[in-house]
């Protein structure tokens, strides 16, 4: 029999060879050559060696001219129809695949003057293909297309299923009849009518899974997303992939009930058959089915069955049928994985079971089985992954590692689930209720196989992504170790697989530790490569979140890319999903992200239209546990050391999705980018109104560079230097020249996902680690009076990391510590204060270990502590083990912020509390200056409260010595908003403000005695410049706010203030200047922050004047 393997793997290998590396041209010529080779390999003397020559050559002219037949005959004339419309002869091959918008059917063309080839057609009429059987003769109007191209790229999918043609019907379909021999798709029809069975037996929960195995029909599953990843994900897929096992299963049972009979054959080949074309004839069940003829027909020959041999028929069979079947995953995966089986199993197993004998349990006879059944079960897992798993890699892009495990876990229930679900189902075919009742009972067993799934695949690395090149490495090397091992194992006699084992998976968990130390701070935006859609995954240390997640499901799967990206940085869970709008292009893959990765929470823009794919997405979420939030006003989120500023739609009162979209910003120190979904030029025009923008570096531009996005006002605006298009295939266009030369006309450099594939972007490191949305908000505001209750009520803790800009309440609150710990009147003895920006280790130790004298507690101030800095493993140590008795606290020096990535910060915040002193707002400021007034003998005004603050700021520190002049000065004991504006110093902000006043008014003089005023206090021209930079942009958001009609709290809100007085005197000067006035000051702004840049001129008090004489003309004029 290994004659007829030689010819057969010949042939099997020309067409491998024939389909990926060679012409069609050379095709014929080539098989002709190894005809003539093989005939004249007969002229050789007798002997071993001329019978495999002939037979190898002629195996090859057989796959070659086989494959010559498909391409030329078949192939070809069907690419050559590709957009003809027409109407077409067709016979029905199968049930029609229905889904919401669409129905797909497959049929044999059965018109004389087309090829008779098999054809996927589509309609988007859901009424036409409902009704139609197998056997159904069809004459259908069609606009014919392509099947090996689909989405502008090759595709070997439909040539692997023996499909040469697609179309799409123009019209409805037209019955004209029934095929003479309809009768051959009974099984069809069985296979239909037990799917029919599962549904109405079988619990919900576990009917897809059981008409997955029973049927091969896995739609159902498919929706079940988290049931089914989980099975992927944990190695199991194989079991619901009618294959070879479920024929092994099968005959395993029928020979149980009829025994090995001679007649038993004359049974089993029938049923085989049946099963066989009731699955479909799929690749991995025709290769079992004649593998199981030849195992059952060789006896009757007086033959021994050969494995290679089988293995090799039944791949020569399924290439002799459809030669394209080569490129099939399913039959590369089935032959692989039973040569693996073949090759290495067995001896494997035999190796195993002698162990077993030796050990001293095996004498008890019931764990002796189970040991055998854990043998066998490792031994085939470990044979198929052995040739499988590179295949696995390539073509899914992961590897299942707990593959083995559960395996040994779930096959033998699977087994009985098996047999016991054809059971339940002949049962439910006569007795409805009683097959129900049973079926509840076997759903434990898939319910089992779920958890075992569920457990596995959410271990660490249970899947290993090689994207990452770490673990492609790995890979590679654990082939290298096991072939090590059995290279040792011909010179000892004796394979030992402990060692590389071990081995293997102690540089597994290396790889995973030495990516997870790569995560870094800083953020990165990566625009994955999915065709005519988008997928953006933003990453920060720990934290990661997932804009928008779709792509043309044919040629890309947004969902598969996302989560190989992820798992390829080891990160099995992120902060957040945000869907910009639910159009496919943009979430058809976020389903399949939810189920197979932790989020924390799905964001969706409000007033969401039901549809089928937000049912999909709410059901994964449900299913995980994900909180869904609707965006329904803006928002901040934070990510590790950056933040997410997200804007709810721009246009509630359109029906648009695109126009309805949510807009997101991310930030971090000073870089910033926007990602705007598909927003349309109204929603953008509409977000330039909505607040101030800050410059850009990175823009994503909107629906992927349609001619409706992308204006000019948006890139003025905002100034990006980079700009990203996540596009693929597509008719529309996308992106258009007109949006590609208004990108060049402001030099912004453009990337391109169809042309530059993935795209990653990382953001410049600044000084502030701590990132701001982008809404021009404050942080929230200490409350200190909190604060100071909780030291009051709990007493001090060990550590205290203190800064910021409010270095009265800090001072302040220093003093109640020291207080809280050593008591009012300070004791010398046990509080100690050092002042340096980096302490030495010596003496911060000498200061914690000093035991209390007298007291309960002692109280250790490091004031100017450079923390940012301090690389000292002594020093960063000392504070990991404070003393119980002991208080310390680290004050910053003037103007710094910790940088919250480094490791000893990290320690610091978990170590204690960490207070950032942010200056005070609202009724806490004005109170406390009402107080300090009081305390003078003085009672201030409530609107000169306000005017105090807006002139000379709202740090405590400044406000005392004003307060101070002004009780010092003022006469009586009232303070009005008068003598506030007489005596009270002006900070840069307020006369930057007075000269926009001034301009608004057209009093030019005192708009420039202003200047002079702050010219006066050695400002800097490019301080001034910013400060008026900023006053007009909050002008212009305030125009914006006017005509838009919303009120003060909405302007209070852009403008991340809580002074209600600040927000209407803007809003009163804003009313004063015209929209083109403001629009052009914006500009301006614009234009001359970019002069350093340029030439330096900024630095000249000329230009800052130059500015304003510009800005009060142009103000004038508009």
């Amino acid at each position: 029999m290994r004659k007829a393997a030689l010819l057969c793997g010949t042939l099997s290998l020309a067409v491998f060879v024939s389909f990926y590396l060679l012409p069609e041209s050379v095709l014929l010529p080539a098989a002709g050559v190894c005809a003539l080779l093989s005939a004249l390999s007969l002229l050789l003397p007798r002997g071993k060696g001329r019978a495999r020559a002939h037979l190898a050559l002629l195996g090859a002219a057989i796959g070659l001219f086989a494959f010559f037949v498909q391409e030329h005959f078949l192939a070809a004339p069907s690419d050559a129809l590709a957009g003809e419309k027409r109407v077409i002869s067709v016979r029905v091959t199968d049930y029609p695949d229905i889904y919401d918008t669409s129905e797909y059917i497959t049929v044999r063309v059965t018109d004389p003057d087309l090829p008779g080839v098999k054809c996927r057609i589509a309609s988007y009429d859901t009424e036409n293909f409902t009704a139609l059987t197998p056997g159904d003769e069809l004459s259908v109007p069609v606009k014919l297309l392509p099947a090996r191209e689909r989405n502008g790229q090759s595709v070997d999918t439909y040539a692997a299923q023996g499909i040469f043609l697609r179309a799409t019907a123009t019209g409805a379909p037209e019955i004209t009849g029934r095929w003479d021999f309809s009768f051959l798709y009974a099984p069809k029809a069985l296979c239909r009518a037990i799917g029919e069975i599962c549904r109405s037996v079988f619990p919900p929960d576990v009917q897809p899974f059981l008409t997955a195995l029973l049927t091969g029909d896995k739609t159902d599953l498919y929706d079940d997303g988290a049931h089914y990843y989980a099975l992927a994900d944990a190695g199991l897929a194989h079991v619901v992939a009618v294959s070879g096992m479920h024929i092994a299963f099968l005959m395993g049972f029928l020979f149980l009930l009829i025994g090995r009979r001679p007649w038993a054959v004359a049974v089993s080949l029938p049923v085989l058959l049946l099963f066989a074309a009731m699955t479909g004839f799929t690749p991995s069940v025709t290769r079992a089915a004649v593998m199981q003829f030849f195992l059952l027909a060789a006896p009757l020959f007086g033959r021994e069955s050969d494995g290679v041999t089988s293995l090799l028929t039944a791949l020569a069979l399924l290439l002799l049928l459809n030669p394209s079947a080569c490129a099939s995953v399913s039959l590369q995966l089935s032959f692989s994985s039973v040569a693996g089986i073949w090759f290495l199993s067995d001896r494997m197993y035999r190796a195993l079971s002698r162990r077993i004998e030796d050990l001293k349990i095996a004498e008890n006879r019931h764990a002796r089985r189970v040991l055998l059944f854990a043998a066998g079960s490792v031994s085939s897992s470990i044979g198929a992954m052995a040739l499988s798993a590179p295949l696995t890699a390539v073509h899914f892009g992961s590897v299942s590692v707990v593959s083995p495990i559960s395996n040994i876990l779930c096959l033998w229930i699977v087994s009985a689930v098996y047999i016991g679900g054809y059971i339940i189902v002949l049962l439910g075919a006569f007795l409805p209720g009683a097959a129900a009742l049973a079926g509840s009972v076997l759903a434990w067993g898939v319910r089992y196989i779920y958890a075992v799934s569920g457990f596995l695949s959410r271990l660490p690395c249970a899947n290993v992504y090689v994207r990452n090149p770490l673990f492609l490495g790995w890979l590679a090397l654990v082939y290298a170790l096991f072939f090590a091992a059995w290279l040792r194992s011909r010179k000892t006699g004796r394979f030992r697989a402990l060692a590389p084992i071990c081995v293997s998976l102690a540089l597994l968990f290396a790889a995973a530790g030495i990516t997870r130390l790569q995560w870094s701070d800083t953020l990165r935006l990566t625009a994955l490569d999915v065709g005519q859609g988008e997928c953006i995954v933003l990453t920060s240390g720990e934290h990661a979140a997932v804009i928008d997640c779709g792509g043309s499901w044919v040629t890309h799967d947004a969902g598969k890319s996302a989560v190989q990206f992820l798992g390829g940085e080891c990160r099995r869970s992120i902060d957040a999903l945000i869907l910009t709008h639910l159009h496919t292009d943009h979430a058809n893959g976020a389903a399949q992200l939810l189920s197979r990765v932790r989020v924390g929470t799905l964001y969706l823009p409000r007033e969401t239209e039901e549809t089928s794919l937000l049912a999909e997405i709410l059901n994964a979420a449900e299913r995980q546990g994900t909180r869904v939030e609707y965006v329904t006003e803006d928002m901040a989120l934070p990510l590790g050391t950056a933040g997410l500023a997200v804007w709810s739609p721009l246009l509630p009162e359109s029906d648009d999705a695109n126009e309805n979209g949510l807009i997101i910003a991310v930030s971090q120190d000073d870089f910033e980018a926007f990602i705007l979904g598909d927003a349309p030029s109204k929603a953008e025009k509409a977000l330039i109104a909505s607040a101030p923008m800050p410059d850009a570096e990175v823009l994503f531009v909107a629906h992927h560079g349609s001619n409706t996005s992308t204006c000019k006002e948006l890139l003025e605006a905002i100034t990006p230097e980079t700009a990203v298009i996540s596009v693929g295939y597509n008719t529309y266009g996308h992106p258009t020249q007109k949006v590609l030369d208004r990108l060049a006309k402001y030099e912004i450099t453009v990337l391109r996902t169809d042309t530059d594939g993935e795209i990653t972007i990382a953001a410049g490191e600044g000084e502030n680690a701590m990132a701001k949305p982008s809404f021009g908000k404050k942080e929230t505001p200490l409350d200190y009076g909190a604060l100071v209750k909780n030291l009051r009520d709990k007493g001090p803790e060990k550590l205290y990391l203190l800064w910021g800009e409010e270095d009265y309440l800090l001072a302040d609150f220093v003093s109640r510590l020291r207080a809280a710990c050593v008591g009012a009147e300070g004791d010398e003895f046990n509080a100690k204060r050092i002042d340096s920006p980096a302490p030495a280790a010596n003496d911060i130790a000498e200061a914690l270990d000093a035991m209390p004298f007298f007291g309960d507690r002692t109280f250790v101030e490091l004031r100017g502590f450079d923390v940012n800095k301090c690389r000292d493993e002594r020093t960063t140590a000392l504070f990991a083990d404070i003393p119980d008795w002991c208080t310390v606290v680290i004050t910053l020096p003037t103007g710094m912020e910790p940088d919250g990535r480094l490791s000893f910060i990290k320690q610091l915040k978990s170590a204690g509390k960490a207070v950032n002193f942010t200056a005070q707002t609202g009724a806490p400021l004005n109170n406390w200056i009402a107080r300090r007034f009081e305390a003078n003998g003085k009672r201030i005004d409530r609107d000169a409260v306000d005017r105090l603050v807006f002139l000379s700021g709202d740090l405590m520190n400044r406000l005392i010595p004003e307060i101070a002049k002004i009780c010092g000065y003022v006469p009586g004991d009232r303070v009005t908003a008068q003598d506030v504006e007489k005596l009270a110093h002006h900070i840069p902000e307020a006369n930057a403000f007075q000269m926009t006043e001034e301009i608004a008014s057209r009093n030019y003089d005192g708009a420039a005695a202003k200047l002079a005023e702050l010219l006066a206090e050695d400002a800097e021209p490019v301080e001034i410049m910013g400060v008026i930079g900023w006053q007009v942009r909050q002008l212009y958001a305030a125009k914006i706010a006017e005509k838009s009609g919303r009120g003060v709290p909405f302007l209070m809100e852009i403008l991340g203030t809580s002074s209600e007085y600040r927000a209407r005197k803007i809003a009163e000067t804003a009313a004063k200047f015209s929209l083109p006035a403001l629009t052009n000051g914006v500009r301006l702004c614009a234009e001359y922050a970019m002069k350093p840049r340029e030439s330096g001129a900024i630095t000249d008090v000329e230009a800052v004047k130059e500015f304003l004489i510009r800005f009060a003309m142009e103000s004038r004029r508009a």
